[in-house]
């Protein structure tokens, strides 16, 4: 692998919903501060929107790169949030359209999908609770399906296998947001592919 001080220099954008918020949140009052342990070259940005949902993610981008220029990576972690609320063929066609869109203005940025999170309580129009089992086969066939699109388009995806409703000491009380121990996890999970990536 590269040295550090052989790296040039890398912008990172992670942008998401809440998932990303109190991941920042955790990181910068912890061991990982807000950079993730990276060197300087490696410059680490939140873009964070609590109940960010994909009609926000374009224009939100376009106005952070219009101000910033284009970053070398953007990892997602949005969809969720609609996913109780559309069929989840006609979010992942959304997602899809969105992916390919900022490939085509930027294709020099590596995009990085990070899989949609299982929840305990899946919520739809009209705060309805839904059934988990379908919600989770939902959430399976979108990722693998955006997983497939990024890889195509050159980018990645993450995977976060040990964030399963198995350990219920990950998630908050609502069932849907994470404790501190599942934002390491989550963090521990994005470290590790970015260092894989970056080849550091």
């Amino acid at each position: 692998m590269m040295q550090a001080e052989g790296l040039s220099p890398k912008k990172v954008w992670i942008c998401g919903h809440s998932i990303v918020h109190w991941a920042h949140a955790r990181a910068t009052e912890s061991i990982w501060e807000e950079n993730l342990g990276f060197p300087s070259c490696i410059q680490i940005s939140w873009i964070t929107q609590r109940g960010m949902r994909w009609h926000h993610v374009l224009p939100l981008l376009t106005n952070q790169i219009s101000l910033l220029g284009p970053p070398d990576f953007i990892v997602f972690q949005v969809g969720e949030n609609e996913l109780g609320e559309w069929r989840g063929i006609d979010l992942t066609r959304v997602i899809v359209k969105h992916l390919e869109t900022l490939h085509a203005q930027y294709p020099q940025i590596i995009l990085c999908w990070s899989y949609l999170l299982e929840r305990q309580f899946w919520f739809g129009q009209g705060g309805c609770i839904l059934q988990r089992s379908v919600m989770n086969r939902a959430r399976n066939n979108l990722n693998r399906r955006i997983k497939r699109k990024v890889q195509f388009l050159g980018g990645m995806a993450i995977q976060h296998p040990n964030i399963t409703l198995k350990n219920e000491a990950i998630f908050r009380r609502d069932g849907v947001h994470l404790t501190d121990m599942g934002n390491d996890i989550w963090l521990s999970d994005l470290v590790e592919c970015l260092r894989f990536w970056l080849q550091i």
